[in-house]
């Protein structure tokens, strides 16, 4: 490994994700950051209270999803749109067969081209793996429960 580039942020980085010549930042209290020849600019975000709390991101199709604790997940761009049924406290996302996955307190969320988002499993879950490719295999959920430290949910039968 080597260093290509160093920036500071005033806010903790929660999420990187790298795609093409892009690389975006997700934030604990300063949202989404996309590092631009050298200086952080902030990316559009819901008008919501908490949209600034980034949990993760991802990239679903074509589009950048950004999770946040308190305003759900969205798609970036110059209109952020937000992801139907993926409200409140959204951990962490996946991409897998084509779907995109949101792990919340209610369990994991699946998006649906009708518009609402599925219940896939009521777990609470706070760490989402989908296999590499995220094509096929299993997605490995991280879910705690009490007087355990972690337990591991595997959902073979999503999509």
């Amino acid at each position: 490994l080597r260093v290509v580039e160093a920036v500071a942020t005033d806010a903790p980085v929660r999420a990187v994700l790298e795609r093409g010549d892009r690389i975006v930042l997700g934030t604990w209290g300063d949202g989404v950051l996309e590092l631009r020849g050298g200086k952080l600019t902030a990316l559009a975000s819901p008008d919501l209270a908490k949209a600034d709390r980034i949990t993760d991101l991802a990239v679903h199709g074509e589009q950048i999803v950004a999770a946040s604790a308190g305003a759900g997940a969205w798609t970036l761009g110059a209109e952020p749109q937000p992801i139907a049924g993926f409200d409140g406290v959204v951990w962490s996302l996946a991409v897998h067969g084509g779907s995109l996955y949101a792990g919340t307190f209610v369990g994991v969320l699946a998006s649906a081209p009708e518009g609402m988002a599925r219940t896939v499993s009521s777990h609470d879950a706070r760490a989402l793996v989908a296999p590499v490719g995220g094509s096929s295999g299993a997605m490995t959920v991280l879910t705690p429960r009490r007087h355990e430290h972690r337990v591991f949910v595997t959902i073979s039968a999503v999509g």
